[in-house]
């Protein structure tokens, strides 16, 4: 690590100018809305269970419907989807409508957050051009617009995972606490998020 040819606090190779890499960026997220949003209202069709209950649950927790008081617990009914996931569908049913579209759409925002974390992990590792790339590959690969377009919170996993790599990158570089603090949070969130999210941990 005391070589002079590697150390931890170097920064990334500027290989783009940064209002390059901006418009691409955005270009790229553009296009990952795209994939997640086509048809949105008939594909995937019909609704799956698992979509099904986590509408329910979030219908139960927030009162609706009437004449069912609310309670928030830690973790919900059958399939057991954690409070902060219930939370956010319950956002999307206050700002949208009572449907299965409105569970989806919570995975199609944390779809487009994946591409973003995912430019910060390649940035961090090979440098700009580099994290463009990757954004570009989870924009259209289609494990990630599978899971994007379905309500279920296991579309949080590769979010956080990108999340909590990346700013523990930019942390070591950079050597901040605001960054090491952002990967112990996304850190934290996965596991709140997902069980399964327990195999990152050993990554």
């Amino acid at each position: 690590l005391g070589s002079p040819g590697f150390s931890l606090s170097r920064k990334p190779n500027p290989q783009s100018p940064i209002s390059t890499i901006v418009y691409l960026l955005l270009a790229i997220i553009v296009l990952a809305a795209f994939f997640r949003l086509w048809h949105f209202a008939t594909l995937p069709f019909g609704v799956w269970y698992d979509e099904a209950e986590n509408a329910l649950q979030t219908m139960r927790f927030v009162g609706n419907p009437p004449g069912i008081p609310p309670a928030w617990p830690i973790i919900g009914g059958s399939i057991r989807p954690p409070a902060h996931y219930l939370a956010l569908i319950a956002l999307a049913f206050h700002f949208f409508d009572v449907s299965v579209q409105s569970v989806r759409v919570v995975s199609v925002v944390m779809g487009l957050a994946t591409v973003v974390a995912g430019y910060l992990v390649g940035r961090e590792l090979f440098g700009r051009a580099m994290g463009v790339a990757l954004a570009f590959l989870l924009a259209v690969s289609h494990w990630a617009v599978n899971v994007s377009r379905f309500g279920m919170y296991n579309a949080s996993t590769p979010l956080f995972a990108l999340l909590a790599a990346g700013f523990l990158l930019r942390g070591l570089r950079r050597n901040r606490h605001l960054d090491f603090a952002l990967a112990g949070l996304s850190l934290g969130l996965g596991l709140c998020f997902y069980a399964a999210f327990q195999l990152f941990l050993g990554v």
